[in-house]
């Protein structure tokens, strides 16, 4: 597994890439297992790759593809296993659970997904963090690993790639 680190509005957000059949080992998937709680804190966005994310109680499976983020589609509490069907590009935003749990980072991000040629409009205020691929912003390009905060005008955006993203309160 490649890791790294990269910042996004006050948070640290973790590109991992890893390949076909590796097992995790890490911080968060210790000798390949983790075990999710309610509430969860920790966010994921897939970008590229297939993973089949396998509860080893239940063996209920949970299919992560290009665009899923558990910041849309919650967790299932129990320990998991991540199986990696192909080279997988995955992003994590590891946070600590606050004293107050009921105000996670997890419940406030939106993911932004926008397919190659295709256009849209962000407003005012909108602070983007751009995980992967590249966006035309006005007569600026603007590739993967930054965060745009879109201070001066609503802007129609354009991918020149398939482009993901996390958008932050």
């Amino acid at each position: 597994m490649d890791t790294k680190a990269f910042p996004a509005f006050g948070c640290t957000i973790l590109r991992h890439r890893i390949s076909k059949n590796e097992i995790l080992n890490d911080d968060i998937y210790v000798d390949g297992l983790i075990k999710v709680t309610e509430p969860f804190e920790i966010c994921w966005l897939y970008t590229k790759g297939l993973v089949h994310q396998v509860n080893v109680e239940t063996q209920e499976v949970s299919v992560r593809a290009p665009g899923y983020c558990n910041a849309v589609v919650k967790e299932t509490a129990g320990v998991w296993r991540a199986d990696f069907k192909e080279d997988s590009i995955v992003f994590c935003i590891p946070q600590p659970l606050p004293t107050n749990p009921s105000r996670l980072l997890i419940d406030t991000l939106q993911v932004f997904l926008l397919p190659a040629g295709e256009s849209t409009t962000i407003a005012q205020g909108t602070k983007l963090s751009l995980c992967q691929g590249q966006l035309k912003i006005d007569s600026a390009t603007v590739r993967d690993l930054r965060q745009i905060e879109f201070k001066s005008g609503d802007r129609t955006v354009t991918a020149i790639e398939d482009c993901f993203g996390l958008i932050f309160p």
